[in-house]
């Protein structure tokens, strides 16, 4: 018998989410094909809402509302993963997870739930590895481990998820291309991984197979791994770096490669920053943008031609910026006000500025984007969140992973019109995943190793396309939920 605390704590969820969930999850368990097609486009009383939610065991309600909620997506050349907000992961494409009793080679046609990963955080890939953080703090690695970017002491290549042993109390992860690093709540930094440029910050250049703490680093609130280089942000603002420097990447006022952690002496009160493949920006706490690396197409917007700035330049003319994007060889900010700014290389059309000039050198607005709330820097091209959840994309569309159903490159930004209600969108090399605030999956682009999760090969998919959303849930959890429904209820419909 429930306790009037406990009665009072269960939500009366009548919203669109629980609408939609039991609209188009329940109703087909519970009543067969030909009924089901009389009641999908029924409308439900409050009453009878109620009546489900009342009759459903809350805890298994909560379970099924917080399955069907993406929390993140996570993306590889030809896989993909998803979040769930009660720490599911869920798999799908070639080469990223394997179960002892699958061939070698097999694809995950459609999304497969990892079991042996639970309560998970936060997931984070690199070019051929995935990290998996949990909410005890525990790190959890697997995929390609050539440079020991796996930290389990070997550099075998493994297939499912194992616990990095040496790995505790850790709140973030981030990689390089092949190397990795974990931020611990004291605020200390371990490393390993590919080591050739010094990127780990250990003080060598030998590759390391399990995480190592990097001394001189403390008090350290976020981390940023570029391709082959690491940046250290510390509470009170500063910023170290250490790795490739062969463009002056690191901002150090040289472009010697550097193997511990140095303090970039011309930087403070630092927010956030962002890494390109050989140039860096940094956002101030009052919103200015430097910039350093290379700046051979102007990805450093200073307006001037000098191939490598080797120590950060204020860009004059930004102010009021909210966030930053770094591509291969351009940038991005977006403001406050929520308008977009894009400089630096631009033959694929990826600035957005209705022209395919070659490079541009100094910030320039794109006009037909406001009210952006997110904006997502890839490669070679750029998607914009508004803040009513709208998605734009433009620039190079190999494999048709603009959304657009156009093949050809897009010099101006394009309403995707398949996308509503967009949460986040995470872009891979050649295919892009987006999640909605009410837990739907779009996906689209490259198809060939199933990454996309439809259960079928394709070599491009134009438009995005909607995840099964059932195939996202725990089985045990919908037949409960349903079986509950089925032996209380008696629904009531309102044509």
């Amino acid at each position: 018998m429930q306790s009037e605390n406990q009665v009072q704590q269960k939500p009366c969820m009548l919203n669109t989410l629980v609408k939609d969930v039991i609209q188009y999850e329940i109703f087909p368990i519970l009543f067969n094909k030909s009924n089901y097609t009389t009641f999908k486009n029924a409308r439900l009383t409050s009453s009878a809402l109620q009546k489900i939610v009342d009759s459903v065991d809350g805890e298994l309600y909560c379970q099924r509302l917080r399955a069907l909620r993406i929390k993140q997506l996570a993306t590889l050349s030809k896989g993909t993963l998803a979040l769930t907000q009660n720490g599911d992961v869920y798999v799908w494409g070639k080469n990223i997870y394997r179960p002892t009793d699958a061939r070698k080679n097999t694809p995950i046609k459609t999304p497969k739930r990892i079991k042996q990963l639970k309560d998970i955080k936060t997931l984070v890939t690199g070019d051929d590895c995935i990290l998996a953080l949990d909410a005890s703090g525990t790190v959890y690695s697997w995929g390609s481990n050539e440079d020991g970017e796996l930290g389990l002491g070997h550099y075998r290549r493994v297939h499912t998820p194992k616990k990095i042993n040496r790995l505790s109390h850790v709140k973030d992860l981030v990689t390089g291309s092949y190397h990795c690093l974990a931020l611990t709540e004291s605020g200390e930094v371990y490393a390993w991984g590919h080591n050739a440029y010094g990127q780990l910050g250990l003080g060598h250049y030998d590759n390391v197979n399990t995480p190592t703490r990097i001394e001189g680093l403390h008090d350290i609130q976020s981390i940023v791994a570029g391709k082959y280089h690491t940046f250290a942000l510390t509470r009170s603002g500063e910023v170290y770096a250490c790795g490739r420097n062969t463009s002056g990447e690191l901002g150090l006022g040289h472009q010697n490669d550097v193997c511990r952690p140095r303090k970039i002496e011309s930087l403070s009160h630092i927010k956030s920053l962002v890494a390109g493949d050989n140039h860096c920006l940094a956002l101030t706490q009052e919103g200015n943008v430097y910039a350093w690396g290379k700046n051979t197409f102007g990805e450093l917007g200073l307006g001037n031609e000098i191939r490598v700035v080797s120590t950060p330049q204020r860009i004059h003319s930004l102010r009021g910026i909210k966030s930053l994007g770094a591509g291969f060889c351009h940038s991005a900010a977006l403001t406050e006000s929520g308008e977009v700014y894009t400089w630096g290389y631009n033959q694929d059309g990826q600035l957005g500025l209705k022209h395919n000039i070659r490079i541009v050198r100094t910030p320039h607005r794109i006009n037909e984007l406001n009210n952006i709330h997110q904006l997502v820097v890839a490669d070679h091209r750029c998607l914009a969140i508004t803040d009513d959840g709208q998605v734009y994309s433009w620039g190079k569309n190999n494999a048709s992973r603009l959304g657009l159903r156009v093949q050809d490159n897009v010099n101006t930004p394009k309403q995707i019109s398949e996308l509503h209600d967009v949460q986040n969108i995470v872009p891979a090399k050649n295919h892009t995943t987006a999640f909605t605030h009410t837990g739907k999956v779009f996906v689209w682009g490259e198809n060939r190793a199933f990454q996309l999760g439809l259960g079928h090969q394709a070599n491009d998919v134009p438009t995005p396309q909607q995840l099964n959303k059932a195939a996202l849930v725990p089985p045990t959890t919908t037949k409960r939920c349903a079986e509950a429904a089925h032996h209380k209820l008696k629904i009531t419909i309102l044509r």
